[in-house]
């Protein structure tokens, strides 16, 4: 009769640890974020500013030379995205764009060159359709 009773204990604290383990991976998965949102980011190299087309229209104050650059590279990577940018001289200044999607910004600063010594504030905007 000794035996049962521990037998009875062993299967019921197996039971416990089941359901804990059972419990927590439900938390586990409930608490971290799902992979749908990390896939809905844009990723725009940090090497985007560098390229010479976009810098010498960026230091031409040229935003739609700029954008036509940025929908170029792009769009072919990111075809469910627009996109639009701002050419600033302050680096607080956000444009307003009206969607009814989260808009999110990569912001790059680029640095005129000889003939143009003004700084910029490139931000692109990106968003789903």
């Amino acid at each position: 009769m000794g035996r049962s009773r521990k037998n009875k204990g062993g299967v019921l604290r197996t039971l416990e640890v089941v359901i804990s383990i059972i419990l927590s991976i439900i938390a586990l998965l409930y608490i971290l974020p799902t992979t749908q949102t990390r896939s809905h980011q844009v990723i725009i190299p940090d090497y985007f500013p560098l390229m010479n087309s976009f810098r010498n229209a960026v230091v031409a104050d040229d935003s739609a030379g700029a954008l036509s650059v940025v929908d170029e590279y792009l769009i072919p990577l990111y075809p469910d995205y627009n996109f639009n940018l701002s050419i600033s001289e302050n680096p607080n200044y956000i444009m307003n764009i009206n969607s009814s999607n989260n808009v999110h910004s990569k912001t790059f600063f680029i640095c005129g060159n000889s003939t143009a010594t003004k700084f910029y504030f490139v931000r692109i905007y990106y968003w789903k359709k």
